[in-house]
């Protein structure tokens, strides 16, 4: 297996919108694509949809635009995966009438055969365009699809199977009997697996979202991508048992409502650890430059995420520095503000009855024995004046205990919540300590299992 995936992510070509900026643009993308090509290997292309403007039509055009960056790439057809978005479709009033129905229903999953095919024919238009630039028909009956690659699969989510209406975020349903079967063809756990889609997880209904991240879960996804906003961000979903990373492209198009810009993104296989580095156009200057204003997290345009199926090893654990360690306890701790606190006793407590009582898995267990060895030199660190005041000393239990009681109701695991913990006390303190996520989260996890041990969390019952 290749230690290292590569690939370009492009999203909203709307490719019949064309102006003078865009056409100046998407003409120097070439350019650009030749310039990071050059000494690296493409291993595919992503696009996420939104391949033309309001329905609009496929014209031959548009695939002498994709060849021309797949020949640049010097990349086969094969490696080129498209899924389709709200403006690959054609709405009529019949449809829309059916969308509304699907849409307002907020348990909605009753898609019978006659449903799905009129629902399928607003995206022929999609799939038609697929075959000729394919050469292959598209899998549409399947709704949702997989192709599985020697070291990699790419997981096809038709989120705009029930589109049709304006302000319909939030509303999307995205047929989970069909996602499950095809979730299922994925060939290797092994493999890193990416699903593509046109929406965030945001724009489908909260019945559909739950239900899609917990397939994530359980069928090994580890990544998705997709677009629809015209702006490149990145998210991170912690509301299961694993942190499954979002990253979204810009558009395709230059006006004012939105932000042109494509993502190289890569996997090394030897860390765990996908990179995102975003492009964008600078309509000011005519050119292609690194996009710095992603946020925080994307320094000199790059943002990185560990990939939980490849993350630590025990050797990774067991070369944490000592002295890097308690440093960041002393840090953390002096960036809690106690107004904001409340304090909590501390006490002992048989481990394996609260891991049982709280449904953890092995996993959990074993990482907790693996990351005790250092509950010594956080015993120090709490206990020294070197270090921090005997008042203040409780302050970064109870900001652990605090996390434990907003997430507690919300998961159903031992498992989830402390994932969601660890996500939490990141979210609040990541941007004021100087480690990077993947270290930060650790040491808090860290914190989290000693907390486990000396005091009053995970002593719930989850039935």
């Amino acid at each position: 297996m290749a230690n290292y995936v590569k690939w370009l992510h492009f999203s909203d070509i709307h490719f019949n919108y064309k102006n003078f900026d865009t056409n100046r643009m998407r003409d120097r993308l070439k350019n650009k694509l030749e310039e990071i090509t050059k000494d690296v290997s493409i291993n595919f292309i992503v696009v996420t949809g939104d391949i033309v403007f309001q329905g609009g039509a496929y014209k031959v055009d548009i695939i002498d635009f994709l060849y021309e960056i797949l020949e640049i790439c010097h990349l086969k057809k094969e490696k080129l995966y498209l899924v389709p978005g709200n403006h690959d479709l054609k709405r009529n009033s019949p449809r829309t009438a059916m969308i509304k129905t699907i849409q307002d229903c907020l348990e909605y999953e009753e898609f019978d055969k006659d449903m799905e095919k009129d629902l399928l024919k607003g995206q022929k238009g999609f799939f038609s365009f697929y075959k000729k630039i394919k050469g292959v028909e598209c899998p549409s009956t399947d709704i949702h699809w997989v192709l599985n690659e020697d070291n990699y699969n790419i997981i096809h989510l038709n989120t705009a199977f029930t589109c049709g209406r304006d302000k319909e975020e939030g509303k999307l349903k995205i047929h989970s009997s069909r996602l499950f079967n095809t979730l299922k063809k994925i060939d290797s756990s092994s493999n890193l697996n990416i699903a593509i889609g046109h929406h965030g997880l945001d724009c489908l209904s909260d019945v559909d979202k739950e239900k899609t991240i917990s397939q994530f879960e359980d069928y090994n996804v580890d990544l998705y991508l997709c677009g629809h906003i015209h702006k490149a961000t990145h998210s991170t979903n912690a509301d299961g048992t694993r942190v499954i990373p979002t990253i979204v492209s810009g558009s395709s198009v230059v006006d004012r409502d939105g932000e042109a810009g494509f993502i190289y993104e890569s996997f090394d296989y030897g860390s765990g650890i996908c990179k995102a580095k975003y492009f964008c156009w600078d309509n000011d200057n005519h050119q292609w430059v690194i996009n710095i204003k992603v946020s925080r997290k994307a320094i000199n345009g790059v943002a990185d995420f560990e990939l939980p199926r490849f993350g630590h090893t025990r050797e990774d654990i067991e070369h944490i520095d000592d002295d890097d360690f308690r440093r960041f306890i002393s840090e953390f701790h002096d960036h809690i503000d106690p107004v904001d606190i409340e304090v909590s006793e501390i006490y002992m407590i048989d481990i394996e009855k609260k891991f049982s009582n709280m449904k953890c898995n092995k996993t959990v267990r074993n990482q907790y024995d693996q990351l005790a060895i250092y509950f010594p030199a956080i015993n120090q660190v709490m206990e020294s004046a070197l270090f921090m005041s005997s008042q203040s000393k409780l302050l970064v239990s109870s900001v652990i205990v605090e996390e434990y009681n907003k997430v507690f109701d919300d998961y159903k695991t031992g498992n989830r919540i402390l994932e969601a913990m660890v996500q939490g006390i990141y979210n609040r303190y990541g941007n004021k300590l100087q480690y990077s996520e993947t270290r930060l989260k650790l040491y808090i996890k860290a914190l989290v299992y000693w907390l486990i041990y000396e005091c009053e969390i995970f002593d719930d019952i989850k039935e």
